[in-house]
């Protein structure tokens, strides 16, 4: 892939291979607190979506609920519930995540999750592993 062909898809230029054409806008806001060993997150996520098939924006409203527990000084075991609501196009997904997450260094932490929907537009199950990199 060109550099020019990425900076036309984030931009939000028509290429077949990489983008309807639109550009998405996303702003979220997060609260976290601590109740003696867990970790409690709450974030809210706004997405304004290019529409390709008409003038205006999707409205995409998100909230999840998490939280995370120590299980040794290396790692902890973490659990999210999650909503998301896509009006124009009459979905909403509800899920919850549970998993477990290791520090690999002081800098990058792996992790295994398994997400189960909770309604009839999310996915039955999937299977998660992610790496997370501190810079």
């Amino acid at each position: 892939m060109a550099p020019n062909d990425f900076f036309n898809g984030l931009l939000g230029e028509e290429n077949e291979d990489l983008s309807s054409g639109e550009t998405d806008v996303f702003v979220s806001a997060l609260a976290t607190d601590e109740i003696g060993d867990v970790r409690l997150a709450l974030v809210h996520e706004l997405g304004l979506l290019g529409d390709p098939s008409g003038p205006g924006v999707d409205a995409l409203h998100a909230l999840s609920l998490g939280a995370a527990l120590p299980v040794t000084t290396r790692a902890a075991a973490f659990a999210t519930l999650a909503g998301e609501s896509l009006p124009e196009e009459d979905t909403e997904l509800a899920s919850a995540t549970i998993g477990v997450g290791t520090s690999l260094t002081a800098d990058a932490i792996l992790d295994f999750a398994v997400r189960l929907g909770l309604d009839d537009d999310a996915p039955d199950a999937e299977y998660l592993m992610g790496v997370t990199l501190a810079f």
